[in-house]
């Protein structure tokens, strides 16, 4: 009862955000350009993605889910594999990372993440503030040499990898679009024998695990640059499809390598290639692959 009191807090004080994002027009043209690139056809869809930025943006203002997180039973096994052993994981901007890392951590996965400062300070501030509240621990500098310790120690690395590194050497595509991988987690597989896991919370509050690497592999040969943004991306496609209004990448800069925006201005920004936490989009989802997957 009380979770379910919480969740209807959250949106009561959630609507009028979303209704001042919708009706100020926050990111209409980016949002319209970047569904029509993925092919999305959803009615109503900036009113229900700025509602769902908006609840998701209270959540962690208030640092309350608002309902359970849970595992699929067969997914057990996969969560003590995250706190046992050394891992990258990989994740996006769908729906609450942030409250999803917490919920890792509470589980006992000694997890630090990746974090971009925000350009404003006031800003980084709060956030830092809200992270801390939640027991997240992040970093912004020097990240490739603290990230390799911290998997020599044994923990789990996160980062999102779903933003375009426009300067990166290794291309691949997503929804059929050439795009900069961030070679972050490339560079972590040439120093360390690790598994590399994707993890999403499912906007029914399901958090799915899914295997992209084995740390056996991890370091072969056959595990080709690109062969692993194609892992990610393909899963990703899968999620937007299924889920597209909480992706909050739809939102950002994408596609610049193919045929320009008509307006640019104005949109986000939120890769640097200067930070190395940047990550990129790929792949195609054919038919059989989403008759394969296992995303709900």
């Amino acid at each position: 009862m009380l979770i379910n009191l919480q969740s209807l807090y959250l949106r009561i004080v959630a609507f009028p955000l979303a209704l001042i994002l919708y009706v100020g027009g926050w990111k209409r043209r980016v949002l319209r350009e970047n569904v029509q690139r993925c092919g999305i056809r959803r009615p109503f869809f900036r009113l229900s993605f700025c509602t769902h930025v908006a609840l998701d943006f209270v959540r962690l203002a208030h640092g309350w889910y608002g309902q359970a997180i849970r595992l699929r039973p067969q997914d057990t096994e996969k969560l003590k594999k995250l706190k046992s052993n050394p891992a990258v994981y990989l994740t996006a901007h769908f729906h609450h990372w942030e409250l999803m890392g917490a919920w890792m951590t509470a589980q006992g996965i000694r997890l630090l993440s990746a974090a971009r400062p925000m350009s404003h300070p006031y800003a980084q501030r709060l956030l830092m503030r809200m992270r801390s509240r939640l027991g997240l621990a992040t970093v912004s500098e020097r990240i490739p040499r603290k990230a390799l310790l911290h998997l020599e120690q044994g923990g789990c690395f996160g980062m999102l990898w779903d933003q375009r590194v426009p300067s990166s050497p290794i291309r691949a595509a997503f929804f059929g679009q050439p795009l900069g991988v961030d070679p972050l987690p490339l560079f972590f597989l040439r120093h360390r024998s690790v598994a590399v896991w994707f993890g999403a919370i499912l906007p029914d509050g399901t958090l799915r695990l899914l295997l992209l690497a084995a740390p056996s592999s991890s370091l072969s040969q056959s595990l080709a640059p690109t062969r692993l943004a194609r892992r990610y991306h393909r899963v990703l496609e899968v999620l937007i499809r299924k889920h597209p209004t909480w992706w909050y990448g739809m939102a950002h800069r994408r596609f610049l390598e193919s045929p320009p925006f008509h307006s640019l201005v104005g949109v986000s920004r939120e890769t640097s290639t200067a930070s190395g936490v940047m990550v990129s989009r790929e792949t195609k989802v054919s038919t059989e692959l989403e008759n394969q997957s296992s995303l709900p």
